[in-house]
C-alpha cells in the first residue's frame, strides 16, 4: 500500500524484500576487508618482530610474548613457537593468485580451474560465431534491418 505522500508503508512487501545483488557485493567488501586487514596484522606482527629484534627491547607483556611465540614454550626471537600469531603471507598471496575480487565478484583467475578456462573460452566461441552469423542475416536483409541478438540465460 502506498500513502498519499508516495511512500511505502512499513508493511509493503518491497520493504522486507532480500536484494541478493546488494548483498552478494557486500559479502565481496566484507571478505576483502578480512583479507586486507590479515594482510596488515601479519604484517604489523612481523614489524614488531623486527623491530624487538633490532633494538634489543625486553618483553614483559605476556601477551606479546605469546603473540610474538617467545613465550615459555621454548620459542626464541630467531624461531617462533607455534602458539605464535601465524605469518598469513603465503596463504593470502596463494590466495589472491587463485581468485580475482576486482569486481564484486569471486572469480577463479585463469589457470587455476582448467574446466572453468575451458567453459569461457566456449562461450567465446560460440558468441564469435553468433556475432558471424548475425552479420551475414544483417548483409542478407540489408544493413537497414534493426537486428540484435537475443539470449535466454534458461535452458529449455
Amino acid at each position: 500500500m502506498i500513502a498519499a505522500t508516495g511512500r511505502r508503508s512499513s508493511e509493503h512487501p518491497m520493504n522486507r524484500a532480500v536484494i541478493y545483488e546488494d548483498l552478494s557485493k557486500k559479502r565481496i567488501a566484507a571478505l576483502r576487508q578480512v583479507l586486507d586487514g590479515l594482510k596488515c596484522a601479519s604484517g604489523a606482527v612481523r614489524e614488531i618482530l623486527r623491530a624487538v629484534k633490532q633494538q634489543g627491547f625486553e618483553l614483559r607483556s605476556t601477551l606479546l610474548r605469546r603473540l610474538l611465540g617467545v613465550d615459555e614454550a621454548g620459542g626464541s626471537l630467531d624461531k617462533p613457537s607455534e602458539s605464535s600469531f601465524p605469518d598469513l603471507t603465503k596463504t593470502l598471496e596463494k590466495f589472491n593468485s587463485m581468485f580475482d575480487l576486482s569486481d564484486d565478484m569471486v572469480r577463479p583467475r585463469p589457470g587455476f580451474d582448467l574446466a572453468y578456462d575451458a567453459a569461457l573460452e566456449e562461450i567465446s566461441e560460440v558468441q564469435g560465431r553468433l556475432a558471424e552469423e548475425l552479420e551475414s542475416v544483417r548483409e542478407e536483409f540489408g544493413n537497414t534491418a534493426k537486428l540484435g541478438a537475443l539470449h535466454s540465460s534458461s535452458c529449455n
